[in-house]
């Protein structure tokens, strides 16, 4: 069975990496729950950087997921955990798509411009999986991360 502390962990670590290896920096990361917010990942992008960037990163909370469950051989995909369901629907907001129309988890399969961007994400976290991983062992450690302790857990990975 999978531990939905350690699939939160690897899921915002996801988005972290594939941010730092496209050039960004995470002002902060977080699993910890609060009446304020939930989980994140802060994103370090600004006005006029590339959209498809902030995009593949929304995807690769769902792609980290997805490797996740790969390797743990658990048969799930990402949808099953219902995490990715923001994201999906930050990124149809960026691009003008309709996520009204998508009632169930296991839908988000069927949108072929969100796949493509969660095949992107598995790309770029295939090759830095071993920084997925230290970053979502730290994270389960310590709840939240600030940008220094992040580059830290990153540069120690690589």
């Amino acid at each position: 069975m999978t531990n939905h502390n350690d699939l939160l962990a690897y899921h915002e670590a996801g988005h972290v990496v594939a941010m730092h290896a496209m050039g960004y920096e995470s002002p902060g990361v977080s699993v910890l729950e609060s009446e304020e917010e939930g989980p994140y990942a802060r994103n370090g992008f600004a006005v006029g950087d590339p959209v498809l960037d902030l995009m593949v990163t929304l995807a690769a909370g769902a792609a980290a997921e997805d490797l996740y469950h790969e390797i743990h051989g658990t048969g799930m995909r990402f949808y099953t955990s219902g995490i990715c369901l923001t994201d999906f629907t930050r990124v149809a907001d960026l691009i003008g798509e309709d996520a009204w129309g998508v009632e169930a988890p296991e839908q988000l399969l069927e949108e072929e411009w969100w796949m493509d961007c969660v095949d992107m994400a598995l790309s770029v976290l295939r090759a830095n999986w071993t920084a997925v991983n230290a970053l979502a062992e730290a994270l389960l450690k310590h709840g939240a991360l600030d940008r220094a302790q992040i580059t830290e857990v990153i540069r120690a990975a690589e």
